[in-house]
């Protein structure tokens, strides 16, 4: 398991080498995905990232932020940081398909900054 002050390391090593390189092509956005296990994970690291923007989909849910070019993207799967909710159903229409219903959804999301907890 890397720690972070390994990673903070190799990350300035990186560095050191674009210094000495400075001809060398740089990327002109990058973003550094992590995944975390549970949503008190997601709210500890999001406490550290603050301010940061939170975002989703519907497989996943995340929390960025922007260090200039670069962006760090803590993940969790969606059903892991929010609650699944049906609202209704839509029909949609034929085309090359058969129609058929969907589920029309909308995601429950607590607020991730918060504890989960009382402190002890």
């Amino acid at each position: 398991m890397k720690t972070a002050q390994r990673f903070s390391d190799d990350l300035h090593e990186l560095a050191q080498w674009y210094r000495e390189h400075p001809d060398a092509p740089v990327p002109s956005d990058m973003s550094i995905n992590l995944f975390v296990d549970s949503k008190d994970e997601l709210a500890r690291i999001g406490r550290m990232l603050s301010p940061c923007a939170k975002g989703g989909n519907d497989e996943w849910f995340w929390l960025s932020r922007r260090f200039g070019a670069l962006r760090l993207d803590f993940n969790v799967p969606r059903n892991v940081a929010c609650v699944r909710r049906v609202v209704g159903t839509e029909l949609v229409p034929a085309q090359t398909l058969e129609a058929y219903t969907r589920e029309v959804v909308e995601w429950d999301c607590d607020p991730i900054l918060e504890p989960s907890e009382e402190p002890q």
